[in-house]
């Protein structure tokens, strides 16, 4: 990377418009791990009346959730979105 395009970066990295990307990043982990934290104490509810299906169901809620607030947490770690696979 070229001296110009490292500057470029850094002025970037420092922008307002990046910093609130930081923010609003930071509030969707949050979120989402509301989210799944009450989607979680439902399990218990759903194993109490033996409705499994039920528990499959929410489970794989849980692990859809979990992508995208890795995602949105790694970006407010490091400042960049992370490689798609």
């Amino acid at each position: 990377m070229s001296r110009k395009e490292a500057k470029r970066e850094r002025k970037w990295l420092a922008s307002c418009e990046h910093r609130s990307d930081k923010r609003t990043a930071k509030f969707l982990v949050q979120q989402i791990r509301c989210v799944q934290d009450d989607l979680a104490d439902l399990l218990a509810e759903f194993r109490a009346f033996g409705h499994f299906s039920e528990m499959e169901d929410l489970t794989l809620c849980l692990l859809l959730l979990d992508r995208p607030r890795k995602k949105y947490a790694a970006f407010v770690e490091n400042g960049f979105w992370p490689e798609e696979k």
